[in-house]
């Protein structure tokens, strides 16, 4: 990591607007493009198999064979799992993809979004020095991740079937306003269970309302929700903004391109279209 690096940390309480953190699509660090990519799916309840794919998935961003990568801002749970029988041993999840590529993707902006923060924990033991505690469970630990630039903290909502539905209705509000000025958005689904669903569900209804402008790439045979709805031809054809892409690198890559994703360093620009918008 680079011996400067800062992380900031933003907290955000029912619907008011954090526009401290929305603001960092203005101000990219380095040469990016206006481009924003919401990863979603599996974490603590993947299986050591669905949790394989996830590195296809990693060489697919970094272009293949193609001599692409994939630039812009990526945005996706801002936490870690550790295992709580050995802290330093960190557990696959759709929150490690970004981090991992961020070497060979260095035209990449990181975001992160903790939803259902109620407090943090400090800990004494030398293995979690530097790490701020989410939550504890009997194996595993849910820290900050350490590698996003700017990290969102939602407090949670009383209307959600589950607090991390937060997660994704913050990043749909954040496209909404992306959209206006013209950014591409793509939201990737690799796994996940019953909060991924309602992302799915609502993303398709986004897509009916705003053709074009919706997108989301589901993972085939990644697990649970990911494999039941890429196999659902009749939730597919009524929803085009819906697509899917095989577990497979060359496949990965070709969706990917097709999306918009993978760029070529001529395409990245110091420049975005970006202005505080009056509803942030």
């Amino acid at each position: 990591m680079d011996k400067n690096f800062e992380q900031t940390l933003y907290f955000q309480e029912g619907n008011r607007r954090s526009v401290d953190f929305a603001l960092n699509f203005a101000a990219a660090t380095k040469p990016t493009r206006p481009f924003a990519c919401r990863f979603t799916g599996g974490c603590a309840n993947m299986t050591t198999a669905d949790a394989i794919g996830l590195r296809r998935l990693e060489q697919a961003l970094c272009g293949g064979k193609t001599g692409k990568r994939f630039a812009g801002f990526a945005i996706f749970g801002g936490t870690r799992m550790l295992s709580a029988l050995d802290p330093t041993e960190v557990l696959p999840g759709i929150t490690e993809v970004c981090p991992n590529i961020a070497n060979d993707c260095p035209n990449m902006e990181m975001l992160g979004l903790i939803a259902g923060f109620r407090r943090q924990i400090r800990s004494s033991d030398p293995m979690l020095s530097g790490h701020i505690i989410i939550d504890k469970n009997p194996n595993f630990l849910t820290v900050v991740h350490p590698a996003p630039r700017s990290v969102l903290q939602l407090q949670p909502l009383p209307d959600n079937n589950e607090v991390w539905d937060d997660e994704y209705k913050e990043t749909a509000m954040c496209f909404q306003t992306l959209h206006e000025y013209d950014w591409q958005t793509l939201n990737i689904v690799y796994n996940g269970g019953n909060v991924t669903e309602r992302e799915i569900n609502l993303w398709a209804r986004l897509g009916d309302m705003h053709p074009g402008c919706w997108n989301m790439l589901i993972i085939k045979d990644s697990g649970r929700k990911a494999s039941e709805y890429a196999l659902r031809q009749d939730f597919l054809d009524a929803h085009p903004n819906i697509h899917v892409a095989s577990n497979d690198v060359g496949h990965l890559v070709e969706k990917l391109e097709e999306l918009g994703a993978l760029c070529e360093a001529a395409e990245l620009t110091n420049v975005l279209p970006f202005r505080r918008a009056a509803g942030l």
